[in-house]
């Protein structure tokens, strides 16, 4: 007992001297503190794990906000390609359409021509002297012009709704990248809030 009560007196700090009760106190005194100091470093050994998770976490946001934001960046700048050429196939649209009225009235000669057909060997419109070939052979150049009239507008109508088609594309795309960008900027900022 004189051996266990000298290491209890040299572990609690206390005079050789100290009882055998006061030496079992303060050994449950330096006990209870030196558990408390245990727990106490637990406590900060998981707060280091949860900071490094969270580190770990935020630096993950932090590159997906990056790449998000050269995808927007992208998405942006195909968005603004495809609106200007949607508005160019508009503008050559438009000018086509321009046109009409001038073939519109060479249709209806056409069509006149075709119907009246040549009087006594001369033109109905202008009464100058022409043979038959040479008179069909003007209305097939004016049909020929009008087919070619109809195929550009068709392919100039095509053209601009092919580009509004990919102009929409774009801009949905653009959308669902600028709602991607917000929702991890926002889950970015969150979690470091939380820090």
């Amino acid at each position: 007992i004189a051996t266990t009560q000298k290491q209890l007196a040299t572990l609690t700090g206390s005079p050789a001297d100290t009882s055998l009760r006061q030496l079992t106190a303060k050994t449950n005194q330096v006990l209870a503190d030196q558990k408390g100091r245990l727990l106490a470093l637990e406590r900060l050994n998981t707060d280091l794990s949860q900071s490094a998770t969270w580190r770990d976490q935020l630096q993950a946001f932090q590159t997906k906000c990056e790449v998000v934001k050269k995808d927007l960046d992208r998405a942006e700048l195909a968005l603004k390609a495809a609106a200007e050429s949607r508005i160019a196939a508009a503008e050559r649209l438009r000018e086509g359409q321009g046109r009409s009225p001038q073939l519109g009235a060479l249709a209806q000669l056409k069509e006149y021509g075709s119907r009246i057909n040549l009087r006594d060997g001369h033109c109905p419109l202008c009464g100058s002297l022409v043979t038959e070939s040479e008179f069909h052979g003007h209305l097939k150049q004016l049909q020929d012009e009008i087919d070619l009239y109809n195929k550009t507008l068709s392919e100039l109508t095509a053209q601009e709704a092919n580009h509004s088609v990919e102009y929409q594309k774009c801009r949905d795309e653009f959308q669902a990248r600028s709602i991607d960008y917000s929702r991890t900027l926002s889950d970015f900022e969150t979690l470091k809030s939380a820090m």
